[in-house]
């Protein structure tokens, strides 16, 4: 997943990798708060969510604020449905 989201982000150097494998990391934490358990790195759809994430912790082009509130509906979305959750 690591290569999607830097590609999402236009990062082509590996100075920042360490930060992006912890950022994934604390994505994936986080959707797994709010009840979603089919987490996997092949899914599309948890693929677009952690890049929402990671661009909204990195305030990409500065629209932080777009950015979570994408994050946030995509988690709500996903925790209600029954393809992602108990």
């Amino acid at each position: 997943m690591l290569e999607k989201i830097k590609m999402s982000l236009r990062i082509k150097h590996t100075a920042l990798d360490d930060e992006l494998i912890d950022m994934i990391a604390a994505a994936k934490k986080d959707l797994a708060r709010v009840g979603i358990i089919n987490i996997t790195d092949e899914d599309t759809l948890i693929i677009q969510a952690v890049k929402l994430y990671c661009k909204w912790h990195l305030n990409y082009e500065s629209d932080a604020d777009r950015y979570k509130e994408a994050y946030t509906s995509m988690a709500q979305s996903l925790s209600m449905s029954g393809d992602y959750s108990v």
